[in-house]
């Protein structure tokens, strides 16, 4: 089994590489409470775990994250293939993400801004980024480059094949359609 952890300070860009590991052929959870973790994964262990791909995203919203290392400490005994991705982005950046996109900051409240909450946030997630095998600095990144680097990173090394696009069209038969042949890659094409 595969087993990704996101996490990251709110504004971060975790919802764009859960998508991009959506895309991938990853089973994605978003915000998932830390307290469900361990239940979720002994569930999928049930299964086939040999082809399971699933990636969550925990953030500072979810209680109990202290717990964390623990967690991860019990199910180091698993089948389980594991990688903690931890996002994050300069303040002055997070703070330029929350006024364009006019969101709330999921920690402020009428007694902390936003700037507070984002300083509270980093200390809030400081073990998950401990522990993280793949640190991503956003600050710079656009949704497209963070994308890409997430395919990049994780997915494009996970597959071991080739995927082509033919099309064949005439227009007196309508619109195109499109039909994918997969390839190893080892496999040669014939014509």
């Amino acid at each position: 089994m595969k087993l990704i952890i996101i996490s990251g300070r709110s504004g971060s860009g975790k919802s764009t590489a859960v998508r991009a590991l959506e895309d991938s052929g990853y089973n994605c959870i978003d915000n998932l409470p830390i307290s469900l973790l361990e239940a979720l994964i002994m569930e999928y262990l049930k299964e086939d775990a040999a082809s399971t791909k699933l990636a969550v995203c925990i953030d500072a919203r979810s209680r109990s994250l202290e717990k964390f290392p623990d967690i991860l400490m019990k199910l180091e005994n698993a089948a389980i293939e594991r990688q903690i991705i931890y996002l994050d982005a300069l303040g002055p950046s997070l703070v330029k993400r929350f006024s364009e996109t006019r969101r709330k900051h999921p920690l402020t409240t009428k007694d902390i801004d936003l700037r507070q909450a984002i300083d509270m946030e980093a200390r809030i997630l400081g073990s998950i980024a401990d522990l993280a095998n793949l640190i991503i600095d956003t600050t710079n990144l656009s949704a497209k480059q963070l994308s890409e680097q997430i395919k990049e990173r994780i997915t494009l090394r996970e597959e071991s094949s080739i995927s082509l696009v033919f099309r064949s069209f005439g227009f007196k038969h309508g619109i195109p359609t499109v039909s994918y042949t997969h390839l190893r890659a080892h496999e040669t094409l014939r014509y």
